[in-house]
Parts: C-alpha cells; structure tokens; sequence
C-alpha cells in the first residue's frame, strides 16, 4: 500500500517539507525511543530518594492519581530543590548516537524540543539557540538550521523548566521576548510534534490560543501518535504503534530529497546570477516580481527575432490580451544561458509608485548583496538609479520591466517621471544590458538602441498552428475552415482564441458554437473586440463553471494580487477543500483563465479580473475579502508590537497586500486604520513611495463629501499624515491634486481649514519656496489665534519655521521670539534644559545660527544635546538626538571645525540608523563628501562608541568651560 493511502501523510505537510517551512517539535517520546527516561519516570527516581521526607507517600499519590507529577515536584521544590536538580542532570546527560535524530534532521533542520536531554545536538551538530539570549533568538529569524530547548537544558538544570512557577514564567508575561518569538517561529511555519501526547497543557494552550488569534487559518500543525489526538490546531498521522515511527519518518525524509534531485526547469532558467550571490543569497523575485510561464506558444517568431539584436531598450506595445508579458518572458527564458549574469523580472501592474521599491532590490541583485535597501532608504529615487547602473557596471543582463502603464505621459506617450528617469538612463549611460519595458500604448521616441515591438492580431498560419496544439488529430481541410473562422472572428486575438481552444478541447464542436455567438452581434453594435468576445465567451465559460472553480476565481478578483497555489488553497479551505481546490485549479489552468508564473503564484489576467469584478457587487464578495483578510491578518498579527520600527521587505509586503485587498474592496475605514497603524514603518523602512501610493489610491476614492468623511473615523489624522509625507517625500503634483479635492470641500474658516492651510505651509517650506511657505503660515496662525485653537496641526510651528529658515534677519528674529515663548535669549540660556523643552533649545539655536551668533548658538544646541542624552530620555529621544547632533555639526563647519563636525555628523548617522535609515542615508552623502584626508578617514573608522564618547565630553567641555562675563 502507498505510504500517503496508509497514513494519509497530508498534501500541506508535504509541501512544507519542501518549502522548508516545518519546524518539528521533539517531545519526551522521541528520546524515551533513544533510551532515556521519561519526564514521569525521572519524578519517580526523584521520589524515591531517601533525602526526601515523605518520598514514598507521594509514589503511592502518584501512582493512585492522586497527584500529577508536576504537583509532586512542587511539593518538594522547598526543602529538596537540590535533589531534584541532581536527578534531572543525571537521568538526561547520557548521550548516545541513535538513527532516529539524523532521520529527523532530514525532514528539517528547525527544531524545538521540550527535552533537556543533547540528543539532538550530539546527533545532529544543529547548533543550540541560547534562549536567555536577546541577541541570539533574533537569529531565528535568519537561519533555516537550529535548535530551541524552550524548556532548559541538562548543561544547566537549575533553569531548566522543571516546576510549575518555572511554567508560568515561561508561558506568561514575564519571558516575553521568548514568547513572542516561539509565537513567531510557529505562526510562520507548519509544525510536526514527534513524541509528544500533547497532556501538556502549557503548551496545548500555547497553540491553541494562536489557533483562536488566526481563526484557523494560521499554518497546518501535525502530530505522528499511536493514539488518538483531539486538538483543533493538529491534524492526527496515526501509526498502529511507536515502532513504525521510524519507517514514516523516513518518507517524510524523502520528499525534501526529491526537492533537491530534481529542481524544476523553469528555476534553472530563472537566472545564472545565482551561483555568484553570497552564502545566504538574495531574494530576488518577491510575490508578483517573477515572469508568466508560457505552455501554448505560437507564432511571434519575427517579434522574438526582432528583440534579439544589441538594443538597450526595447518596447513591447499593444491592447490588453495581445501576449506583451507573455513575449517578454519567451525572450527571457530564450536568453537565460551562460553569457547573462542577470535576467531579472520586475511587475508594476499598471500601477504607479513602485518604481523606488522594485530598485532597491535590483541594485541588491547586481551588487551581489554588497548594497541593502537599508543602505538605499531615503536616497532620491535617481540617485538609486545612478547607483544600480554603478553597480551594474560592465555585467551583463536583461530587466524586464512588465505593465508600465501608468508611469506613461498619454500626452507625449514617453515613460515620465521616475520612469522617464530610468529610461533615459538606460539609454545614454554605457553598459552591456538589455532593458525592456511593456505598456499599452505605443511609444513615440526614436534614437539609437530604442526599438518598438507593437503586438496585434496573430497570423492565419499562427491561428493554425495554435487549433494543433489543442487538437492534434484534426484533419488539414477541417483545420483550414476552423482556423479561418476562428482568426476573423477573434481578429487573431491569442487571448481570446486561447480561452476559446480551451473550451473546445474535449469537443471540438464547441469552437464552431462560440464562434457564431460572436457572429450574431450586428456590425457596429459592438467595435470593441474585447468587450465582445468577454461578453459572449468569458459569459459562457463562467456558465459552464463548476462552484469551486468560481470560488477560486472569485477568490483571485478581490485584488491586483498574485499569490502561490499553496496560500491561496487556505485562503480557500473556508469554501472548498484541498482535493475539490486541486481539482479546480487544474481544471482553469486548462481553461486559461488563471496566469501561472514561474514562482509558483497564480493571478487573474485582468480582462478575466474585470468581467468578474462587473458580474458580483460588493456584497457578493464580502465573504470572500473576509477570507483574505483573515488569511493575511494572520502573518500581520505578530508584527503588531514591531509598528512604528524597520520592518523587512517581505512584511512590509503583506502589510501592502492587506490595504490593498481593503482599499480594493472600498473598506476605506479599515484601509485607513492599517495605514495610520503602519505608516511609521513604511517611513523608517524606505518605502515612504509605497505609503503615497496606497494614500494616493484612498484619495482617489469617491469620497470627497462631508457626509462620507464624517463617517470616516481619523480620516484628518490621516489626511494631515499623508500631506506632511507627500511634501516631505517631493511628490508635489499629488499633494497639489488632493489638497484641491480637500479645499474644495473644507474652506470654511474652522478647524479642518487649519489643517489644510498648515499642510500648504509645509509644503512649500519643503519645497524651499519660504515667501509662499510664509503667506500660507502666517494664515493659517490667524486662523488659529481667531478660532482659539491649540497647534494640533503644527501650524504656527510650520509658520515660524518658515521663518527661520528664510534666513531674512527681521524673520528670523520673529522666529527666535517665538521659540523663547517670548523670553530674552539670556534669561533662555540661565533656565534649564531639560527633555520636554530640549526642542525649542534646538530651535533657538538654529534661529542663532543663521543671525551669525554661533557661540550662543551652539551653547543651546548643545544643550539640547545633553538634555535628550539623559539615560532616562535616551531611547525616546534617539531621533531628536541626531538632530541635536546634525545642527552641531552644521555649526561647526560655519566655524571650519571640520574634524569636529564629522564626528558629529556620524554620530547623528550612528543615532538613525537603525531606526531612521532614510536620514542617515542622507547623511551618508554629506559625510563622503568630507575631504578623503588621513585624519579624517581615521574618524570614519572609528567604532560607534568611540564617537559618541567625543561628541559627549565635546559637549561637556563646552557646557562648563568659562564663559566671559
């Protein structure tokens, strides 16, 4: 019999051995198999030590069931701690090598154990995770290979889990860390318990209270028993008894085996980069960044040839459905051998706002790893491009750049913006890489290493060739008459004839039948090909639909969102389950309705995506965003505590993928809600464009009423969030285009006008345009004073800091009366500085600085310096810190200390970089631009200790040197 039929191994368990994404949990009875004692029998031994008063009694309780063992330890922790420490360490520090942990680590290299015995260790030489250590359990979140004795181990049994206080701290909130990361460990991956009963109840509880947080639709969990186990969050392997163990274990073995014998083809293709990258690789392709496979190609053979020749940049042009993705990914596994370093896909969807983050792993990619987005976050979108075509250098490559669209001027139909940037880049700046860019329409632009591919209709021949492929039996008079009908009808359309072949493909009869229903309609009463043929072909398909496979259909319209097959089989076990999900997927990948790319993810084409979207309302697809929702709510859970921080790439993703299904759904509360959750770490990550982008699609919303607005809960939060980002981020055209949307519904004088008139003060401070930053401030401070409002908005702050920094003496003194609450400068500089007033100290230094005055200003700036450097403030004010550190080193080059002023421009560096990469890149720029001297590379050398020990005893040398009276 078939060890899958005997045992009923599941699909999902399979899968994660594969992915790499199981973490076995090692109980007493894998070690008990390897000739160790079990928990119950070393309590016994324990017990029956003479040292113990009433040892025997409490034998007889526990054999009666009286007690539980763990009862009986804690009844004798008091007086004979010692004792039980002593047997503990000796019945689990024997060691001896066994079969069944190499077996296990096979399967997976992840382990945790509540074991204290080294079996494991000595077995496998996996490397032990130090729980007591901070630093190291943040490992566990970059390796695929370790070890977590989340109970203690025999090395050092006295802090060991042994005693029910010891369970509680554990399993409490006194570990919290530790807890959070096995949450953490078990959320992201399918977990296998080995030798366990799951009798114990901390962690039974453990996981099922995660099972209540995903709502079930966290990761699958297995147990392999000889009994029977009913615990929602495991599914049960059952074996008759603990001698097959071994034997299923050694399948489970051979499916990671089989992963690594036979790779798939397109993975080899994917590009020869690989086998040059560091040990521990790059991502290079993330969710929807990897090309569509292609299985029915036909035709286009001038198109592939006309790409072929030594062109920088290649356009692929045409209407939707005419194969531009699916001829950019023909050429790039065409072109993926030994001669290319790189054959790199990047998908914009249609959408605009991406382009910052598809670089930063691009320049990732061609950098080797040398370069991260962390190292890139906050640069100008065209300094990353100088810095990718740097690194990109003599290699050789080729970058699709898939669905453009919306980065094209429909005026002069030339890619703009950032785009334009890159683009135009491409074209003058040296290199041997090939660049090809899809969009819809056709480009006009015409100079040396351009060239347009316009994709229309195929060719008679091609439509012939294509009907073989379906069906290669017809005969050639047939195929002649079939293949004529169906390229007039369809106009040579691959999309619509594919849809249409696949409906045929069990009977040929049906290709004559849906030809002549797009024949039926009139001349003129439908010029739009698509529109035609979605109405009566995608109506006819949808018709003759079993219900799982429109669940998976309905499922995949919720959003512009590809996803692997596996995800989206959870997703959808709420409505289906995996053998009716295997079926129906099969089934519209026969159909050509769902795109298959070479990641294993899975999408809609969008035509298919729009005739779906036009067919259920909203509230029919309730369900099914619920459904996604919940499934993403899952991974997000746990990175609730980290908002506000650095957040890599891949959680920045499914936070993205969240508001997108929500904005897409016109769940605009709970859009919004996301967004002012996790805007502080789209800013502090790099990808402050991501944040506009989702701002910019909630904006563009029907919802410029103030019936509408009113309902939604902190939307003036979020609207002053968003036009400080805008601003601050350059992106002036969509600041200008919401602010107008804003105005044009709030321009009565009241508080939301304040709001409006603070964001347009910002704005052209940022912009440096101080007259109209001034105007708009000194309104906006009328209005605040005429209304009695507080500074909510920053208003009068953004007023006098246009002030400032106009550097206009009349201005700037203005500033400075401000800034001292009306105080003298020298009844200022008498009072103390402490945190919550340290701000204004930096202000009026600033404001001192540009009137000339740099020792004052110094001395204030300095004590701001000091006051945010307290230890009790120094982790709440890391961020004002570095600006302290900054304007010191501002002021120190007015003074041509410049030795000085480095030290604390990489102190402010030092400050933010962990937390504010986007400032202390820009610091980065500033500090190489110092004069490459012997001393002052000796600076930059320096450990981060070592400068912030300057810059401290700098600052206190100036606080209590002598002043002149």
């Amino acid at each position: 019999m078939d060890m899958i039929e005997k045992y009923g191994i599941p699909h999902n368990l399979k899968t994660a051995i594969k992915n790499k994404q199981l973490v076995i949990f090692i109980g007493a009875g894998v070690s008990r198999a390897a000739g160790l004692p079990s928990w119950y029998e070393i309590v016994k031994k324990t017990l029956a030590d003479p040292a113990i008063r009433k040892g025997k009694s409490f034998i007889t309780a526990l054999d009666d069931e009286v007690i539980t063992p763990l009862e009986a330890l804690d009844k004798i922790k008091e007086e004979n701690i010692r004792e039980v420490y002593k047997h503990f360490e000796n019945e689990t520090s024997k060691t001896m090598e066994h079969k069944i942990f190499k077996t296990i680590c096979k399967i997976s290299k992840k382990i945790i154990t509540t074991n204290y015995d080294n079996l494991i260790e000595y077995n496998t030489n996996i490397p032990v995770i130090d729980t007591s250590s901070t630093y190291n359990l943040q490992k566990i979140d970059s390796t695929d290979e370790y070890i977590i004795k989340i109970h203690g181990t025999t090395a050092a049994i006295d802090r060991a889990i042994i005693f029910t206080s010891d369970y509680e701290d554990l399993y409490g909130g006194s570990n919290k860390l530790a807890k959070f990361q096995l949450d953490k460990v078990i959320s992201s991956n399918s977990c296998l318990f080995i030798g366990f009963s799951l009798n114990d109840n901390y962690v039974k509880n453990l996981f099922d209270n995660l099972n209540k947080t995903y709502q079930g639709l966290g990761k699958e969990h297995y147990i392999i028993s000889s009994t029977p186990i009913e615990h929602d969050f495991v599914e049960l392997i059952k074996i008759e008894s603990h001698e097959e163990l071994p034997i299923i274990l050694e399948h489970l073995s051979e499916y990671i085996s089989e992963e690594q014998q036979t790779p798939p083809a397109e993975t080899e293709n994917l590009t020869s980069a690989l086998n040059t990258l560091p040990e521990e690789g790059i991502l290079i392709h993330l969710g929807q960044d990897t090309p569509p496979q292609v299985d029915h190609w036909t035709g286009r053979s001038e198109e592939l040839k006309a790409l072929a020749p030594p062109y920088k940049v290649c356009f692929i042009t045409g209407i939707g459905g005419q194969g531009k993705s699916a001829l950019a990914s023909k050429f790039l596994s065409n072109s993926s051998n030994d001669s290319f370093s790189f054959s790199d896909w990047r998908d914009f969807k249609e959408e605009e706002l991406n382009l910052q983050s598809k670089l930063y792993q691009m320049v990732e990619l061609v950098s080797a790893g040398k370069i991260k987005t962390k190292q890139l976050a906050g640069l100008e979108t065209e300094s990353i491009i100088d810095i990718f075509f740097r690194e990109l250098g003599d290699q050789k490559g080729i970058f699709v750049f898939d669905n453009i669209d919306k980065y094209i001027d429909l005026q002069k139909f030339i890619p703009s913006g950032d785009m334009g940037i890159f683009f135009n880049k491409a074209l003058k700046i040296p290199h041997n890489s090939k660049f090809i860019f899809t969009c819809r329409p056709f480009i006009h632009h015409a100079t040396i290493g351009f060239y347009q591919v316009k994709l229309e209709g195929l060719e008679l021949e091609d439509s012939k060739e294509l009907i073989k492929k379906y069906h290669s039996k017809i005969d050639n008079n047939e195929l002649s008459s079939i293949a004529s009908d169906l390229h007039k009808a369809t106009k040579g359309h691959p999309l619509w004839m594919g849809l249409i072949l696949a409906q045929s493909r069990t009977d040929i009869r049906q290709m004559q039948v849906l030809i002549n229903k797009i024949n039926q309609h009139q001349p003129g009463e439908n010029n739009n090909i698509s529109s035609l043929v979605s109405e009566t072909i995608l109506e006819n398909v949808w018709t003759n639909l079993k219900e799982r496979e429109r669940v998976i259909l309905r499922t995949l319209s919720i959003s512009n969102i590809s996803e692997t097959e596996d995800d989206l089989a959870k997703i959808t076990s709420k409505k289906i389950n995996h053998n009716q999900y295997s079926k129906a997927l099969k089934s519209l990948k026969s159909l050509n309705l769902i795109v298959t790319k070479e990641s294993g993810h899975v999408e809609l084409h969008p035509l298919v995506r729009e005739f779906i979207k036009s067919h259920y309302g909203k509230e029919d697809q309730e369900s099914y965003i619920s459904l996604y929702v919940a499934f993403l709510d899952g991974f997000i859970v746990l990175l609730k505590n980290k908002f506000g921080k650095v957040l890599p790439h891949e959680d920045i993703e499914k936070i993205t993928k969240k508001i997108e299904v929500l904005i897409d759904s016109d769940k605009l509360q709970d859009a919004i809600n996301e967004l002012r959750s996790t805007g502080d770490s789209f800013q502090v990550s790099g990808y402050c464009e991501e944040y506009l982008r989702l701002t910019d699609q909630i904006l563009n919303k029907n919802i410029w009423k103030i019936n509408t607005l009113s309902k939604l809960h902190g939307f003036f939060d979020f609207a002053h969030e968003a036009f400080t980002r805008m601003s601050d981020f350059g992106n002036f055209s969509m600041f200008d285009m919401h602010i107008k949307k804003y105005l044009h519904v709030f321009s009565e004088p009241d508080a939301n006008l304040i709001l409006a008139k603070s964001a347009l003060c910002h704005r052209h401070w940022a912009e440096g345009n101080f007259g109209e930053a001034i105007k708009q401030g000194k309104s906006v401070s009328d209005l605040i004073d005429f209304l009695g409002e507080s500074d909510t908005r920053h208003g009068k702050h953004r007023y006098y800091l246009a002030l400032r920094d106009s550097q206009d003496i009349d201005n700037i003194q203005e500033a400075l009366d401000f800034f001292c609450e009306g105080k003298s400068v020298d009844s200022m500089a008498k009072e103390s500085c402490t945190p919550n007033n340290a701000s204004y100290y930096g202000n009026i230094g600033r404001c001192l600085l540009y009137l000339g005055r740099i020792d004052e200003a110094l001395s204030f700036i300095a004590k701001s310096y000091q006051a945010f450097n307290t230890e009790s403030s120094l982790f709440f004010n890391r961020h004002n810190l570095g600006y302290a550190s900054k304007w010191i080193a501002e002021a120190l080059e007015k003074t041509a200390e410049h030795q000085s002023a480095l030290y604390f421009y990489i102190n402010a560096k030092n400050l933010w970089k962990d937390d504010m990469p986007v400032e202390a890149n820009k610091l980065e720029i500033i500090i190489s631009n110092f004069q490459s001297t012997v001393s002052n590379q000796s600076i930059v050398s320096l450990e981060s200790w070592q400068i912030t020990k300057f810059c401290d005893q700098w600052v206190k040398d100036l606080l209590t040197a002598p002043h002149e009276s």
